[in-house]
């Protein structure tokens, strides 16, 4: 599917990956409906991509809350008339083991990472649907095909977008609307500053560890060319494709070398 010409929302997009795909997109002739939380974050980006050829939007809201969502669906489509790709990226993560954890974390975090992905999709969907070629991008992780310690919490909301996506892929598949899933590796953005710990340690550690990750640039990239290809899946990092295949080759005993592997890593 082309990008070029194209009405494109896009969740998370104040930073990381969202920002990235905004600034890509941009160059590649997109028109675009930022959303994030953090409202400075997204009019700073608005004015850097400013051009005379495209079009682009700024809408405040919390992906979690299914009034807003419906409020910004229908903002987006009063400013861009139509929309051909929603890309939900925003999402979050919680340091720490299950039971260190409280109900509380761990809702906040199902709220952003999974239900966030249902509503831009609740809302969005009857537009797209409108269109005679469309797309949703649901970014799932690594984490969606294996679990580590320390990350209950995010792999779960990541297992959960897996699922619903090939459920909504098959849903789909008699009509214009395409499905991609996304599956990153490690990724060097602000997740730890925007998510939770359940001590400074963990946050501590997993920090030195992202910051010698892949760039949000490359990640951006690769989903890019999944959509212009209409690819289902896209994995980007070497730990996303040695990670599926372990566990693809051996579920139990793959799952158990990764998870033995990471808290060895982690010193634990």
């Amino acid at each position: 599917m082309k990008v070029e010409n194209t009405n494109i929302v896009i969740t998370g997009a104040g930073s990381g990956i969202g920002h990235s795909l905004a600034e890509q997109l941009a160059s590649l002739g997109a028109n675009l409906a930022l959303i994030d939380l953090r409202e400075e974050r997204i009019q700073a980006l608005a004015k850097k991509l400013d051009r005379a050829n495209i079009k682009i939007t700024t809408h405040c809201a919390d992906v979690s809350d299914s009034n807003s969502m419906q409020a910004i669906a229908t903002e987006v489509l009063s400013r861009h008339n139509h929309v051909d790709i929603l890309i939900n990226n925003a999402g979050v993560t919680l340091w720490g083991y299950f039971e260190e954890n409280t109900l509380d974390d761990f809702q906040w975090l199902f709220n952003i990472n999974f239900f966030g992905v249902i509503n831009g999709c609740k809302f969005f969907l009857p537009h797209l649907k409108k269109r005679p070629k469309a797309k949703i991008v649901n970014i799932s992780s690594m984490f969606g095909w294996t679990a580590a310690a320390s990350q209950s919490a995010y792999c779960a909301s990541k297992y959960a977008v897996r699922g619903f996506s090939e459920a909504l892929y098959t849903e789909l598949e008699d009509t214009s609307v395409d499905v991609m899933l996304v599956h990153p590796g490690g990724v060097n953005t602000n997740l730890m500053n925007d998510s939770r710990a359940a001590s400074k340690e963990f946050k501590d550690f997993f920090s030195s560890m992202m910051e010698r990750s892949q760039g949000p640039k490359t990640v951006a990239r690769k989903i890019i060319k999944g959509i212009q290809k209409d690819k289902f899946r896209v994995r980007t990092g070497p730990e996303a494709y040695i990670t599926e295949w372990i566990k693809r080759l051996s579920p139990v005993w793959g799952q158990k070398m990764i998870g033995r592997v990471l808290k060895k890593s982690m010193g634990v």
